[in-house]
């Protein structure tokens, strides 16, 4: 208990005389960022940790969060775990950290060390979900759960499935896959979005798992013209790295270098023509291959539009002039 009290009035000191420290760095890695664990019941799991200060030196601590699903979001939720006696237990296997409990770190220290998973013997054979998390203890806000980022820490996260026989049942489906936009049409029951071809063209790729476990998914998106002398190796591919869906709960599967949030990846533009987007996702390191098409136009809309406006702008020209010339021909006879 001393030594904790020393830490925080050393934290103290440090904020209120230091500049620095005021506006301080927080920079955490987490290694690894993620754990697949399938279990049976009454097993002791370890797991190895590696965490590196970057950022300022800072008072922290360990915590762990029960990670929900949301059907509805794309992100889950993370809630505070209450130990009972049918649930799993967790612990820091060293004697200078434990859970809840703060310390000090500084700058470039490194911290190497065992989490233990205790599963009870009379827990059900289902889906667990944490997330465990050293974070600042001045901030305690998540910003999202993909890698359990938060403001003034890190987190990683840990899918836990027990099963007696060692399987998960898989059930997922492509539910979205499509172009966005406004300009769209139906043709033999198939959507046709119409897209600019001086514009990016964004992809909407979205799965839904409906199984009783995690799943994993990976993938890619490739894009034909129905005119293009291209061949095959050729075309356009955007590559979905792993990423992770937890039962009952949907994601959007994204490619690598993505800006924007809202889209699983933006095209170039290629070009006029009538292409096809063909996504293939591997669930469970292709356990499982799904396939969806979507269809879009690449039309030039902004010269449409210009060319357009010229065409209105002869054409009332012309029926002024045709006007004008009707009174003038009348007065004559």
């Amino acid at each position: 208990m001393n030594r904790v009290f020393s830490i925080i009035a050393i934290v103290l000191v440090f904020h209120f005389f230091s500049s620095n420290i005021y506006g301080r760095e927080l920079d955490l890695e987490i290694t690894p960022s993620t754990y697949e664990i399938t279990t049976q019941q009454n097993k002791e799991i370890t797991l190895p940790y590696t965490i590196v200060n970057n950022g300022d030196p800072d008072v922290y601590s360990f915590q762990v969060f029960h990670l929900f699903p949301n059907l509805q979001q794309e992100q889950s939720t993370l809630a505070p775990r209450l130990e009972g006696d049918s649930e799993i237990k967790f612990r820091i296997d060293s004697q200078s950290y434990s859970l809840d409990k703060p310390f000090f770190l500084s700058t470039d220290q490194q911290l190497e060390f065992d989490l233990l998973i205790d599963i009870p013997t009379d827990i059900e054979e289902q889906d667990y979900y944490f997330t465990f998390v050293m974070q600042s203890a001045s901030k305690s806000q998540f910003t999202q759960d993909t890698a359990a980022l938060l403001q003034g820490g890190v987190g990683s996260n840990i899918y836990i499935t027990v099963s007696e026989d060692g399987t998960r049942n898989i059930d997922s489906n492509i539910s979205l896959f499509e172009i966005p936009s406004k300009l769209a049409f139906s043709f033999k029951g198939e959507r046709f979005a119409i897209v600019d071809s001086g514009k990016p063209v964004p992809i909407i790729l979205e799965l839904t798992n409906s199984g009783d476990n995690y799943q994993d998914a990976s993938g890619t998106i490739t894009f034909t013209n129905t005119f293009s002398p291209f061949k095959k190796e050729n075309r356009p591919k955007i590559t979905i790295p792993k990423s992770f869906i937890l039962a009952g709960s949907k994601r959007l599967l994204q490619g690598t270098d993505v800006e924007n949030w809202d889209y699983s990846a933006v095209m170039p533009s290629q070009g006029f023509g009538i292409f096809t987007a063909t996504a293939t996702v591997y669930v469970n390191e292709s356990t499982k291959v799904l396939y969806d098409n979507a269809y879009f136009l690449v039309l030039p809309m902004s010269l449409l539009v210009f060319n357009s406006m010229i065409f209105l702008i002869i054409f009332a020209v012309f029926i002024f002039l045709k006007r004008k010339r009707k009174p003038h021909a009348i007065s004559q006879n």
